[in-house]
């Protein structure tokens, strides 16, 4: 899975190459990039040679969550390198934030009493089930994340272990991280994606 693009002439200095970066190393139009991804320009010179001339160089925003630019090495060296690493650590939030809506299945604010409510709150089937140990779940429906906490629901008395039973039977695919080791593998790869646990749900295979 890709989370952004970075369009470059010359080197990326002190950038290691992520397997979640598309890189373009020419001159490419913003427009005849074939994604939607968040997408970094390096170069105040080189944006201008690919065709992005009405854009701000105070501000590294150009088009919001979609495409910034940063100087390249040459131009300026520490807004290089931070540049480029400050994206690479957002474009992940960007990405799924963008993507998906995030909903807390609060049983106080949400004013949920008992498991059937809580099920016709959150619906009747879903594409993909996260539980990261016995902490909390996530269900992905559609463009739509339901986190329930389930140490919450069983200080309310919520009977957990019919609810689990229920959600499993409409749920498609299933991921069960007893010991949070697949988490902590995530986190390796995307060690600054704030929000990691709660889209694992939308990197499970169907």
């Amino acid at each position: 899975m890709k989370y952004c693009n970075i369009v470059f002439e010359k080197e990326l200095v002190n950038h290691k190459q992520s397997e979640f970066v598309n890189y373009y190393n020419y001159s490419i139009d913003y427009k005849d990039i074939k994604n939607d991804l968040p997408t970094l320009y390096v170069g105040w010179l080189f944006l201008k040679k690919c065709g992005l001339l009405n854009v701000d160089i105070l501000k590294s925003s150009i088009i919001e969550n979609k495409l910034f630019w940063t100087p390249s090495f040459e131009e300026n060296k520490a807004s290089h390198v931070n540049g480029v690493a400050s994206f690479v650590s957002l474009a992940p939030t960007i990405y799924f934030t963008t993507k998906y809506q995030y909903i807390d299945v609060d049983p106080v604010m949400c004013q949920l009493y008992s498991n059937e409510e809580i099920l016709n709150y959150i619906g009747n089937s879903f594409d993909k089930f996260y539980q990261y140990k016995t902490d909390i779940i996530y269900l992905l429906k559609d463009n739509k994340i339901f986190g329930l906490n389930l140490k919450m629901f069983e200080f309310f008395n919520f009977d957990t272990t019919q609810l689990l039973t229920s959600i499993y039977s409409k749920t498609h695919t299933k991921l069960l991280d007893n010991s949070g080791d697949i988490y902590v593998e995530h986190f390796k790869k995307l060690p600054y994606f704030k929000y990691l646990k709660r889209f694992i749900v939308c990197m499970l295979e169907n």
